[in-house]
């Protein structure tokens, strides 16, 4: 899932989810929709950027658990 994999790699940076939201001025809680609706490429191309990952390490790292 999309969330798990960006609050795995914020963890790792010292980021919580609650400020990549304030950073790039997200609703409260729109990253942890990401597990039950799609995001816009956009917004996950944000927050890779923020994190400084691409978004397709993002998406991939989503995908870990579905093998």
């Amino acid at each position: 899932m999309i969330y798990d994999a960006i609050k795995q790699i914020a963890i790792k940076k010292g980021i919580s989810i609650r400020s990549i939201e304030r950073n790039l001025h997200f609703a409260n809680g729109t990253i942890n929709k990401w597990n039950n609706h799609s995001p816009k490429v956009s917004q996950v191309n944000e927050v890779a950027d923020l994190l400084e990952v691409s978004s397709e390490y993002i998406i991939n790292k989503s995908r870990e658990g579905e093998k």
